[in-house]
């Protein structure tokens, strides 16, 4: 399986340096339109914004980028078009294995369509959806639960989840989910996912990937956790290692040099790093012209980690929170301790909190 991504990997630049040798010569005659954007499907979010640094292509692979992001939407039966402009208006990004068929065209075929959204922002997705003929809510009783914040504005409250709402779409019985972030910020979320492959969004204007030297060689860190078979579904890892994927559990098999000890590790591939969603280590691209509309607060994390010394081991857990700047601006507001309401599925006939619903947060 290795085998046959590494060719199909080749055969993409193969075809994107093609392409621009033909473009480069204003004697040849260019593609036809049909061919240009079969080659386009194969290229990846870093060929397509390597592209767009050459002013005659910018404007075909924004609209590339567009009609890409619009067929994946389609096929779960939205309307490609006002999900955009929903997702704009509202600040919702779609995450997931979604996201990443969209960043490494031919990574994976989405089963679900995860959408997140910023505290307080789910009815504007929820109208929409809802609005769609054969759209229906699968709901579930909800228990609601509260939880203290820590006095550095972390999100580790339920892993960011604040509410789960699930849509299935009868005809065709594929499934939306809406995620509502406990944060101001649809990202959040994003950050506790199981391993850096699926850390990658779309929002309502552009395409980000927070790991993407990583992502685009099929090559993902584990987001260690203690209590990883509580938060996601057995056999998880296992399937992005049959499509051909390299989960790594611990970056020293990788190296030995980390952010917290050598300046010159590489922070886009290490565990121990802290990262920031605006940082230069992340991959991005809008297809939307205008000003980006910022999804919520930037935010900073550090993946979850196994720290072994000489003597001792540690469990580092996943981090996220506000940078530090914003955070202190929010003592001088805020008290520093706040308490953050959630909901957290229920099964009806035990009244016991159903993990297999609760689950569904995470992308599989």
């Amino acid at each position: 399986m290795m085998y046959y991504v590494c060719r199909c990997q080749i055969l993409h630049h193969f075809l994107c340096l093609m392409w621009l040798f033909l473009r480069a010569d204003p004697k040849s005659y260019p593609l036809p339109v049909e061919l240009q954007e079969r080659i386009y499907r194969y290229l990846p979010l870093r060929d397509l914004i390597s592209l767009s640094a050459i002013p005659n292509l910018k404007d075909d692979m924004e609209k590339h980028l567009e009609a890409r992001i619009l067929r994946l939407l389609v096929s779960f039966r939205l309307k490609g078009k006002d999900t955009l402009d929903m997702m704009r208006s509202t600040g919702t990004v779609v995450s997931g294995s979604a996201a990443l068929e969209i960043v490494s065209p031919g990574s994976c075929e989405p089963r679900d369509l995860n959408l997140y959204c910023p505290a307080g922002s789910a009815q504007g997705a929820i109208r929409m959806i809802l609005g769609l003929d054969g759209f229906v809510e699968s709901p579930y009783p909800l228990k609601t639960l509260l939880a203290e914040r820590t006095p550095f504005s972390r999100f580790e409250v339920n892993n960011g989840i604040k509410r789960l709402y699930r849509f299935v779409h009868l005809p065709s019985s594929k499934v939306v989910t809406l995620a509502e972030s406990i944060s101001t910020s649809s990202v959040a979320p994003v950050l506790f996912f199981h391993s850096t492959l699926l850390m990658n969004y779309v929002s309502g204007s552009g395409v980000v990937s927070f790991y993407p030297e990583l992502t685009y060689d099929n090559l993902g860190l584990l987001n260690y956790s203690q209590h990883f078979d509580e938060l996601h579904k057995p056999g998880v890892l296992d399937r992005w290692e049959h499509v051909g994927m390299d989960i790594c559990h611990d970056c020293r098999d990788w190296h030995q040099d980390h952010p917290s000890l050598s300046p010159s590790a590489r922070r886009g591939m290490c565990q121990w790093a802290y990262r920031q969603t605006n940082d230069e280590w992340t991959d991005r691209m809008d297809f939307r012209t205008g000003q980006r509309k910022r999804l919520g607060p930037i935010l900073a994390w550090r993946l979850g980690h196994v720290y072994k010394g000489r003597k001792d081991v540690m469990y580092h857990k996943t981090s996220v929170h506000l940078v530090h700047e914003e955070w202190f601006k929010l003592c001088l507001y805020k008290t520093a301790v706040e308490w953050v309401r959630y909901y957290a599925p229920i099964d009806s006939a035990t009244g016991e909190i159903d993990s297999a619903n609760w689950k569904r947060s995470f992308p599989q």
